[in-house]
């Protein structure tokens, strides 16, 4: 099919277009709201992948679920092909709602994807009023939103986007490339979208991308791989294929972002290749699948990042105690009395005031010699789990399992899963696809189908959930298999009337009245070598005997996976003319596993979730992936794999966590002191853990060749730095506990690039270690061997010129921004370089004036740890006149209680001059705090009087105070 040439207006209606490309190939550009449009190709009238498990469906702004939405009146066009002209209506359509809050039922918002994915041409609902209006000429098609203005030329095809209330003659912030931007392979199935690049354009996002923040000039790859020991500063890729990419135009400074629908492996050139022909580009390569992409306006990076999130799912809101302090390491587990490693590691957390929230098993309990087998205990090295178990949750901390989801073709449940049809499976054998898994071959778990996820799920309850565990550690879960026949989900399996199927039908039929996989296992090799399920194949639409339509658009996986009744049985033919069935699979279409790698992953995490939620309804789930695509960030935590101990891992994790927010992912972190290499030394373990205590995981996981484990008291000389920072941590949970809130509800990374939050300052783009905790911290860890000081650039302009406030302690409104060192409370000016003191146990912070930062009062008592109730919240005036608004979120920190209103939002507005500094509390929500006063401390030197005042329940007091630092 080769390049797109020319186009033409076929249709509209109230949602967007339809163009005829010629050769067969159909465009639909569709508005979702004011600031996202879709476009999608489709060749012949079908589509590779008819179902998308990254999108949410269209039911309100951006994809979720509403209520009470105010309405806006704008001007929307209606059409009909050929008439020319603007048809304009005066209408009611939603505009402006992010996130709301269900009033009615006192609910949060709720969205997700069916199991079996969401049909793909399953268009906007076409009732209600458009979202657009149109002019038409011969050659050029406009769509206005109230935000966006696309020109479409029709000959050559070309898109372009600028602004709606810019002018005609103004130069468009996004366009397509000139000629040739779209292309379809004519032998293969790749797809190409190349759009004008400007030597100035900042990009960045992808997912977990090493480097530089600003990715112009690379070219990088989407796909997942188990890359241990990736190269922080270069390598690609890693764990996650994550197909959104941010710009901030460089001549117009809009921001906004374009996000592939694909799930295959794919590339984005960002400046690496360079034509003679096509001048400046940029471009995406996807191997497989369809052009199906969604063009989100900003205008600034914080908006492209919340529109996406909303595309795509919000952030699973996980307990509190999940944002502690938790440790792992492979050798605790493989050492051959574990059990007693384990428990002497509780120990030592003890004896050395180390507050620590959970415990994560690596997978070596589940071994039988040197290989591991997903949900097997190993009673040798375990001969009590439940015991063990027991006693972390008696000192208070919570349990998680590391898990697989590859059976090596010697575990002991292999047959059982075989015979369930729980394995992705080779199309033309219809035997289990095998591929490399760890040190040896294994078949991987078929999320796609219900069987493998209701196999999942009991072991995950029968061998995880009932022995006192609380969560699910998804590893290993890049689905690494290359086989090109490899397929998953589908209608089932048959044979043909080739030699050997009646000794196979024999065989699965006996297996089935007997209910043995192991006689099943022997009715295969009864039909003899070459035979039997080597004639396997997948069973088509027309065939299928029991009415099931095998090729519709989506295969749908029982809303109750439980249900077994609600998947259909695999039919196999027998050369008599009957038929046996065996396993369960989902009805619908077969998936190649080019398409289905990242849809896997983020099931497998779905899976776990869900069981979780089964298992303890009272309780909110915490999952953990390491590989997935978007919409994994519905079900669980994620982070950025097995990092090496070094300072060079130390220093670029940092940007790679940051990408990851940027990309939508807000629950992340590294493993803290670095996964592979030689054992940190005193410095930079206690550098490791300095940052790693800013992010929401932050976890301690080691695999030394010398068996050594990475702890915060591995080295007695700096074990009290280390603890310093765990319990800054924990200090700071009444702050970070709220940025989750606002990241699960509001779609704000917890995390941010500062020119996230000071995007008018052109000096934030410059390359540099530091990040936003939130909207008030800005954290300067310190990555260099040997440095006691660190140089920091302090952002200029106050936040308040970048937008709405984001609530969570970031200033509203100043003319310019000055910054207060968060330990001695000294005041700097902005927009300046500065060296701070940066002794090995300090982690340098300062707090951008304005700012309101809830902390815990207590310094000394962490018996209680996540869950200390004492409350102090530390203010930092401005220096002059100004504003701001700062909330803290408390509820239980455990249950869906919040969903009924049992949460407390308090809000506290700022108003400083000259004279005093004046602070009003406000209280929503019903939960009862389990505390009955706040301290609002001002900073040391501040002389300004304090005065607060509530309009809080009475048993709430409000004292002005002083802040203790010390232990």
């Amino acid at each position: 099919m080769g390049h797109l040439k020319h186009a033409a207006l076929s249709s509209s209606d109230p949602r967007g277009v339809w163009l005829d490309c010629g050769d067969g190939v159909r465009c639909r550009v569709e508005v979702r709201s004011p600031w996202v449009v879709r476009v999608l190709f489709v060749q012949g009238g079908t589509l590779r992948q008819p179902t998308t498990w990254m999108v949410l469906g269209e039911a309100g702004e951006d994809g979720l679920q509403r209520a009470g939405v105010q309405s806006e009146g704008v001007g929307i066009a209606s059409h009909e092909a050929g008439s020319g002209g603007v048809h304009s209506h005066q209408l009611e359509h939603q505009v402006g709602i992010e996130s709301v809050k269900q009033q009615e039922q006192g609910e949060f918002a709720v969205a997700d994807v069916p199991w079996g994915g969401r049909p793909r041409l399953q268009l906007m609902p076409m009732q209600g009023p458009p979202l657009y209006e149109m002019e038409e000429s011969r050659d050029v098609i406009i769509l206005h939103t109230s935000a966006i203005r696309l020109t479409v030329t029709l000959s050559p095809l070309c898109l372009s986007w600028s602004l709606r209330d810019g002018k005609a003659s103004d130069a468009p912030f996004a366009a397509d490339r000139a000629s040739h931007p779209y292309f379809f392979g004519r032998k293969s199935n790749h797809v190409k979208h190349y759009m004008e690049r400007n030597r100035g354009d900042f990009y960045c996002g992808l997912g977990d991308k090493t480097g530089p923040l600003n990715l112009h000039g690379r070219r990088l790859r989407c796909d997942m791989t188990d890359a241990l020991g990736y190269d922080p500063k270069s390598g690609d890729p890693l764990y996650k294929n994550w197909p959104f990419l941010l710009t901030k135009d460089a001549t117009t400074g809009i921001s906004y972002g374009v996000f592939y629908d694909n799930t295959a492996a794919s590339s984005f050139d960002l400046g690496c290749e360079h034509s003679n022909y096509y001048g400046l580009y940029r471009g995406y390569e996807a191997t497989d699948g369809d052009l199906d992409y969604y063009f989100i306006l900003g205008p600034r990076l914080a908006d492209v990042t919340r529109r996406f999130a909303d595309l795509t799912g919000k952030m699973a809101f996980g307990p509190r105690w999940s944002l502690g302090y938790a440790a792992t390491a492979m050798p605790l587990a493989d050492a051959p009395d574990a059990q007693v490693q384990i428990g002497r590691f509780l120990d030592e957390c003890t004896a050395n005031r180390i507050p620590c929230s959970a415990f994560h098993f690596g997978s070596g309990y589940t071994s039988i010699g040197p290989r591991r087998y997903v949900f097997n205990w190993n009673r040798d090295k375990f001969p009590d789990p439940k015991a063990l178990i027991q006693r972390f949750k008696a000192a208070g901390l919570r349990v998680v399992a590391n898990l697989k989801p590859c059976l090596l073709n010697d575990h002991p449940r292999y047959a059982d899963a075989e015979f369930a049809g729980a394995f992705v499976r080779n199309a033309e054998t219809g035997r289990p696809s095998t591929s490399q898994f760890w040190d040896g071959e294994g078949a991987h778990l078929d999320f796609l189908i219900a069987a493998a996820v209701k196999w999942w799920q009991t072991g995950l309850r029968e061998a995880i959930l009932e022995y006192g565990i609380d969560s699910a550690w998804n590893d290993n879960n890049e689905y690494e298999l290359w086989d090109e026949e490899a397929e998953c989900g589908g209608p089932g399996l048959r044979t043909e009337g080739l030699g050997g199927t009646q000794g196979l039908a024999q065989g699965l039929a006996q297996g089935l009245a007997q209910g043995s996989a192991q006689e099943f296992q022997q009715g295969l090799a009864a039909s003899g070598p070459g035979k039997g399920a080597g004639n396997l194949r997948a069973v088509t639409g027309e065939e299928r005997s029991d009415g099931l339509a095998c090729g519709a658009e989506t295969s749908q996986v029982a809303s109750s996976i439980n249900d077994s009744e609600a998947a259909t049985p695999a039919s196999f033919a027998t050369e008599d003319g009957g038929s046996v069935k065996i396993g369960h699979v989902a009805a619908g279409r077969s998936v190649p596993i080019a398409l289905a790698r990242p849809v896997l992953a983020l099931l497998m995490t779905r899976a776990s979730y869900e069981e979780q939620v089964r298992f303890q309804p009272e309780e909110r789930p915490y999952t953990i992936t390491r590989a997935g695509c978007p919409g994994v960030q519905r079900y669980g935590q994620t982070w950025s794999g097995d990092n090496t101990t070094s300072w060079d891992h130390l220093r670029w994790n940092v940007r790679t966590g940051l990408q990851m927010s940027l990309s939508g992912m807000f629950n992340i972190g590294h493993d803290v002191g670095g996964f592979a290499g030689d054992p940190p030394d005193p410095e930079l373990l206690v550098r490791w853990v300095q940052m790693g205590a800013l992010h929401p995981r932050c976890v301690t996981n080691s695999w030394k060749a010398d068996g050594t484990v990475t702890t915060p008291w591995m080295h007695p000389g700096v074990t009290a730095h280390a603890r310093s920072a765990l319990r800054l941590r924990y200090r700071l949970m009444p702050y970070t506990y709220t940025l989750y809130w606002h990241a699960a509800t509001e779609n704000e990374p917890i995390l941010r690039p500062t020119f996230v939050e000071f995007e008018d300052d052109e000096r934030t783009f410059d390359d540099c270690d530091e990040m936003m905790l939130g909207g008030a911290i800005l954290a300067a860890p310190v990555v260099e061997r040997g440095a006691t000081t660190r140089r920091v650039y302090l952002p200029r302009s106050g936040p308040g010129g970048n937008g709405p406030e984001s609530g969570d302690g970031t200033p509203a409104s100043a003319s310019s921004l000055g910054w207060y060192d968060f330990y001695s409370e000294e005041w700097y000016e902005g927009g300046q370089v500065v060296t701070l003191d940066a002794p090995l146990e300090k982690l340098p912070l300062l707090v951008a004036e304005g700012s309101m930062v809830p902390m815990t009062a207590e310094a000394d008592d962490f018996g209680r740890l996540h869950d200390e109730p004492s409350r102090c919240v530390r203010v930092f005036p401005f220096q002059g006149v100004g504003k701001a608004t700062g909330q803290l979120y408390e509820d239980d920190g455990l249950g869906w209680g919040f969903r009924k209103g049992a949460y407390r939002l308090l809000t506290y507005e700022m108003e400083t001059n000259k004279e005093e500094v004046r602070i009003t509390v406000a209280s929503e929500g019903s939960y009862k705090l389990p505390y009955n006063e706040i301290v609002f401390a001002m900073p040391a030197g501040e002389k300004r009087p304090l005065k607060l005042s509530a309009r809080v329940e009475s048993g709430l007091r409000l004292i002005p105070g002083s802040f203790q630092w010390h232990e």
